[in-house]
């Protein structure tokens, strides 16, 4: 069997012409004798695309968690049945939308945050991510305009709505572009104390990124850069790490990381550290299955940065909290 092949993914708006560009670069492959497999989300097999009739059915009202769990199933049946085996014998699949549209539109406009998205779509994939991601950007309410026929449920979303995907698809974009700008910083830049900074930050992109091992890795070198007196890079390398550890299913380890996290913020007068570290703690404890105390850690948080004075750290926290309930 030969090398693997890589999985594209077109992202964007309703009508920002992904199909368009799809259907050339396909052209373009198989003109050079590539094999090439296109398919669609959601879609792409028959359990899919029956899931696809009522995801998209203006008639049907879905809860946005139940909206965004059909989206992983479909997903779930086209990696197994389509996009794996294909890669596996070397083919480049192309693939009109992907992981970023379930973060982008149920993560984002539809208000259900990013970690609980990625969650559940990595269980769904079993943890393949695109090779290659392009965003195609367009104003919506061109790429609505640009629509025929009657619209489908999401088409049908008001125009407010649609501009919240289009930020969470940007916000994706910018963080890919942190992510690539980290490595090459860490790749470059001399002295430990900026070095680790760095590091620390890349691990957390990585970490939303949904790329757990890469997290896990990276705060690896925060671990050797760090001096043992730096205590906010202590504490960041062991509340990212626990982060990735819980989603790859070691609850222990992982509560260990994060509350050895919260007892060292706990000796600085950080207040807003402090909060975060809690708050890590609490999303540890969730994945775990352990809601009650989680809602005791992000008790803690709120409190924290209500004495700060830290807004949006306590609506992010209330946000969480109200979730976990």
């Amino acid at each position: 069997m030969g090398d693997p092949g890589p999985l594209i993914a077109f992202e964007g708006v309703e009508g920002a012409g992904k199909s368009t560009q799809l259907e050339l670069l396909r052209r373009a492959l198989e003109g050079r004798s590539r094999e090439v497999v296109v398919t669609r989300e959601p879609g792409g097999t028959p359990a899919g695309e029956r899931i696809r009739a009522l995801l998209l059915d203006p008639q049907v009202e879905l809860h946005p968690r139940a909206e965004a769990l059909l989206f992983a199933a479909a997903r779930a049946e086209l990696v197994e049945n389509v996009i794996r085996p294909a890669l596996e014998r070397g083919a480049v699949v192309l693939c009109d939308r992907y992981l970023d549209s379930s973060l982008a539109y149920q993560g984002g406009a539809r208000g259900l945050g990013r970690g609980p998205v990625e969650q559940v779509n990595r269980f769904a994939t079993g943890g393949l991510l695109p090779d290659l991601v392009v965003l195609l950007d367009l104003d919506p309410a061109d790429g609505l305009g640009r629509r025929a026929g009657t619209p489908d449920r999401i088409e049908a979303q008001d125009l407010a709505f649609h501009r919240k995907v289009r930020e969470a698809f940007r916000d994706l974009a910018a963080a890919e572009e942190v992510l690539r700008n980290g490595y090459r910083q860490l790749e470059e830049m001399g002295g430990t104390g900026p070095r680790v900074n760095v590091a620390t930050l890349l691990a957390r992109v990585v970490l939303l990124r949904g790329r757990n091992d890469d997290a896990e890795e990276i705060t690896r070198t925060c671990e050797r850069l760090a001096a043992p007196d730096q205590a906010d890079a202590q504490v960041k390398w062991r509340s990212i790490r626990a982060m990735a550890v819980a989603r790859r299913g070691d609850p222990g380890e992982a509560e260990r990381l994060a509350r050895e996290a919260v007892y060292l913020v706990g000796k600085t007068d950080q207040l807003d550290s402090r909060a975060e570290a809690h708050l890590d703690l609490a999303e540890v404890l969730l994945l775990g299955g352990r809601g009650r105390e989680a809602e005791h850690e992000l008790g803690r948080a709120i409190a924290l940065y209500q004495e700060k004075g830290n807004e949006v750290g306590e609506r992010n926290a209330r946000r969480l909290l109200a979730r976990s309930r």
